[in-house]
């Protein structure tokens, strides 16, 4: 499967679903996707969000290894909301390696206080921060 092809035909959660359960079956699968999601075009990578955000729900330890990028990746100027929305949203549910604590506290305090934020960023950062002040 071209999963770059494939999310530019169509954009539903089935498709999203689909492309996830594809990219579960191998490590090369996982980075394809994810080196698409963290360095191609707006449009693909918004709608990747939704496939990235399905595999962390379902095999959170596929994109433990990716933490990092994620994190950088949300915190770049422009970035679709989509991004955003479920970088954050995956951090709420896997373990944050300590080394990261900072970078993502920093990250959601600052999109907790942007009032242009959209509400689901805002109320994932405020889990996040929950969840590291514990």
């Amino acid at each position: 499967m071209d999963i770059r092809a494939e999310i530019l035909k169509e954009h539903s959660k089935q498709n999203s679903e689909a492309i996830a359960a594809w990219v579960v079956a191998s490590p090369q699968r996982v980075a394809q996707l994810m080196d698409l999601f963290l360095h191609d075009e707006y449009r693909v990578v918004q709608r990747l969000a939704q496939v990235v955000g399905k595999l962390a729900d379902a095999h959170p330890q596929l994109v433990m290894p990716w933490l990092p990028q994620l994190v950088q990746r949300m915190n770049e100027p422009g970035v679709h909301v989509a991004v955003k929305r479920n970088v954050v949203r995956i951090l709420q549910y896997v373990d944050i390696p300590e080394a990261l604590h900072g970078d993502v506290m920093n990250t959601c305090f600052d999109l907790l206080a942007d009032p242009n934020e959209t509400v689901a960023v805002r109320v994932f950062s405020m889990t996040v921060l929950d969840k590291l002040s514990a």
